[in-house]
C-alpha cells in the first residue's frame, strides 16, 4: 500500500477515417460469396501465420472467471490460467476498493481498468485506515461482531466482499487479496498490533473463515503480510495466517507485502506456502534488485508488487513507464501499477491529491501501463529472458535511471529494449547483431501513443554491429523508446478469393493483413511488415464483402477506420462508402 512507500525514506528517482460513424446495415450474401466468407474468417482467426516474435490478439472479451484460477508454469518463470495460457499480470492497486466503494462507484472503476486492459488488482479485505469509517465499510459493515478480534467475523461484511471479488472475476480481474494487512512499521496503518495482542489461535480461527469463505472463488492470489516485514519471533503473524487458510484452501497461489527495499522471499524465507515471489522498493536503479530476483534459485515467478505511484513522490510519467518496463524486462511476470487518489478512493491517504479518483481513472499512468499491454500481450514476453552482460545492446545503455534494458528470446528471434528518457534529444544505441538467428529488422514503439515508427533501411545481416539514434521526443517532452529486433518472415498465401476487386490493408495491430491488387483467383496474402499507409485498425479480424464493399468487424472492439487505398476507381468509388463498419462477436 502507499503508506509504506510514502514513509519507507528509501530513494525515489527522480522526477516523477472515412467519414462519420455509419449505422450497421443487414445485407444478403449469395452462397457464393457466403462460402469464403466463412472460409476467411477460419483462415485469420486459426491459421494467422506466426510472425516471428509476434503473436495473434486475443480475444477481446473476458475468459470464464473459472479461467482466472492461475497456476505456475511449467518452468516456474510465470502464471498461466487454467487453459495453460500465460498471464501477464497488469496490475493496477485500489488497496481501499471494499471498505471504501459502494456498488454504484465500484461498477465505474471495475468497467474502467477492463476496459484499459488491466487484469488485476490488489486489494485489502480489511482497511485499518484508509477508508472514510475504518473499519467499516460505506454501508456502516464492521468485519467483526467484536472490534479488533479475529475470531469473530461478521458474515454480512464478508459476504459483501465475496461478492465484490465475484464482481471483479466478471470484468476478468484476478483479486491480489490482503486477508489481514500489517500495517506500514507495525504502525496504526495496519492490524498488526490487534493480531498480536490476539494470539495465534484466534489468528488460525479467522485464517480457516477466510480460506474456507472465498475458496470457491477462482479469482485470488492471496497476499500477506502487508507494509511490513515483523522480526523472526513476530513472524507467526503471517505464517500462522498463511497455514489456516491453506488448510481450507489448499489450490489458490500466495504471495506476501514485505517492508520496502527486500522480496517475498527474502523477507520470509523459503516458505512452502509462498509460490509467488514479489519485489517492493523505491531504489532509483530498480532494475537491480529485479535481475536479482530472476536469478534467484530455486525458480519462482514474481512480480513487481509496489513501488512508486503516480501522483506521490513528485513523480513524473516518464518514471511511471521506466518502472514498469524494467519490471517485464528485468524477468519479472507483470507488475503492479499505482495511483494517489486511486488506491484509497479520496479517502484518507498520506499525500494531497491533485484530482478525484474518478478523473485520475483517465491520467497519464493508466494510459501507459495499458500501451505497455498492447505491446507486450502480443510478443511472446514469457519467452524473453534479460541479456547477459550487455550481449545485445553492446553501448549506450547508460547507467542509473538512463539504464536502457533488454531482453531476449534464446532463439535468438526477437529482441526488446526500453530505453528510458534523458531529456528530448536521441540516444546512441550500437546493436551486436550476432546473436540473431537470422537478418532482423528494428522498429521504434512510442510508449505514449502506441505508435511504430519504422527505422529507414531496416533490414540488418546478423553478424557485425549496428548503431542507431533513438527519435528523439516522443511527443511528450520525453525521449524514452522502446526498440523491437525481430526476424524476419516470408509472406504466407492463404488460399484464393474469387470475386475480390481492389485493394485494402487491415491493420491487426503488428501483423498487417494485405488484399492487395487481388483481383479475381489472386490470393489472399499476409505480410508481416508495417503498412505506413495503415487504414483499420481493429482488435480481432477483419474482412471485406465483395457484394456490398462493406467491411465487417470480427471483433466486438473497433477502434480506428481510417483511409483505404484502392487499385481502380470502380473500387474507389466503393470504398469512399465504406463508412458502414459492424461487429460480430
Amino acid at each position: 500500500m502507499t503508506n509504506g512507500r510514502e514513509r519507507s525514506g528509501a530513494e525515489v528517482a527522480m522526477g516523477s477515417g472515412c467519414g462519420k460513424e455509419a449505422h450497421s446495415k443487414q445485407k444478403k450474401m449469395s452462397t457464393r460469396f457466403a462460402g469464403w466468407f466463412a472460409i476467411l474468417v477460419v483462415s485469420v482467426l486459426v491459421c494467422w501465420p506466426p510472425v516471428s516474435g509476434l503473436t495473434a490478439a486475443p480475444k477481446a472479451s473476458n475468459p470464464p472467471t473459472s479461467d482466472l484460477h492461475l497456476k505456475l508454469s511449467d518452468n516456474g518463470r510465470y502464471l498461466v490460467d487454467q487453459k495453460g495460457n500465460p498471464f501477464l499480470v497488469v496490475g493496477d492497486s485500489p488497496w481501499s476498493l471494499i471498505a471504501q466503494l459502494d456498488e454504484k462507484d465500484m461498477g465505474t472503476y471495475l468497467e474502467d481498468r477492463q476496459k484499459r486492459g488491466f487484469n488485476s488488482i490488489i486489494v485489502n479485505l480489511l482497511e485499518h485506515k484508509f477508508c472514510t469509517s475504518p473499519p467499516r465499510t460505506r454501508s456502516g459493515l464492521a468485519p467483526f461482531n467484536k472490534p479488533g478480534d479475529f475470531s469473530t467475523p461478521n458474515d454480512a461484511y464478508f459476504d459483501l466482499a465475496h461478492q465484490a471479488i465475484e464482481r471483479a472475476g466478471e470484468h476478468g480481474m484476478v483479486v491480489w487479496l490482503a486477508p489481514a494487512y500489517l500495517g506500514y512499521g507495525g504502525g496504526d496503518e495496519g492490524f498488526f498490533r490487534e493480531i498480536k495482542a490476539g494470539g495465534r489461535e484466534k489468528l488460525r480461527t479467522y485464517g480457516r473463515f477466510v480460506g474456507k469463505r472465498f475458496k470457491d472463488l477462482p479469482n485470488i492470489v492471496w497476499v500477506l503480510g502487508g507494509d511490513y516485514t515483523p522480526e523472526e519471533p513476530d513472524q507467526w503473524v503471517v505464517t500462522e495466517l498463511a497455514r489456516a487458510i491453506r488448510e481450507e484452501d489448499p489450490t489458490h497461489l500466495m504471495t506476501a507485502h514485505h517492508s520496502p527495499g527486500s522480496s517475498a522471499v527474502a523477507a520470509f524465507g523459503e516458505q512452502e506456502w509462498l509460490a509467488v515471489n514479489t519485489v517492493y522498493g523505491y531504489e532509483k536503479t530498480l532494475f537491480r534488485p529485479m535481475l536479482a530476483e530472476y536469478l534467484r534459485k530455486p525458480v519462482r515467478p514474481f512480480v513487481l508488487l509496489e513501488t512508486t505511484y503516480e501522483g506521490e513522490h513528485n513523480s513524473t510519467p516518464d518514471q511511471i513507464r521506466r518502472q514498469a518496463y524494467w519490471a517485464i524486462l528485468s524477468g519479472a511476470c507483470g507488475q503492479f501499477f499505482g495511483n494517489n487518489p486511486i488506491w484509497h478512493f479520496d479517502g484518507p491517504g498520506l499525500f494531497p491529491a491533485q484530482m478525484s479518483w474518478q478523473q485520475a481513472l483517465g491520467a497519464a499512468g493508466s494510459h501507459d501501463i495499458a500501451l505497455l499491454r498492447e505491446l507486450f500481450i502480443h510478443l511472446p514476453w514469457q519467452q524473453l529472458a534479460p541479456e547477459d552482460n550487455h550481449a545485445i545492446l553492446a553501448e549506450g545503455y547508460g547507467s542509473d535511471t538512463a539504464t536502457a534494458l533488454t531482453a531476449w528470446t534464446t532463439d535468438g528471434k526477437l529482441s526488446v529494449t526500453y530505453i528510458p528518457s534523458t531529456g528530448t534529444e536521441g540516444r546512441e544505441l550500437t546493436i551486436a547483431l550476432g546473436r540473431f538467428a537470422q537478418p532482423v529488422t528494428a522498429r521504434w514503439y512510442n510508449p505514449t501513443n502506441g505508435q511504430f515508427v519504422e527505422v529507414e533501411g531496416s533490414s540488418y545481416a546478423n553478424h557485425a554491429t549496428h548503431r542507431l539514434r533513438t527519435p528523439g521526443d516522443n511527443g511528450t517532452g520525453a525521449n524514452d523508446w522502446v526498440l523491437i529486433l525481430n526476424d524476419k518472415t516470408p509472406a504466407q498465401s492463404l488460399g484464393r478469393i474469387p470475386g475480390m476487386v481492389g485493394s485494402i490493408t487491415l491493420a491487426r495491430r503488428f501483423a498487417e493483413l494485405h488484399l492487395l491488387k487481388v483481383h479475381r483467383q489472386q490470393a489472399l496474402t499476409f505480410f508481416p511488415q508495417v503498412d505506413r499507409r495503415a487504414t483499420v485498425r481493429i482488435d480481432d479480424a477483419a474482412l471485406i464483402t465483395p457484394a456490398t464493399g462493406e467491411l465487417v468487424g470480427m471483433s466486438p472492439e473497433v477502434s480506428e477506420l481510417g483511409a483505404i487505398p484502392t487499385d481502380n476507381e470502380q473500387c474507389r468509388r466503393r470504398t469512399k462508402r465504406i463508412p458502414t463498419l459492424t461487429s460480430r462477436g
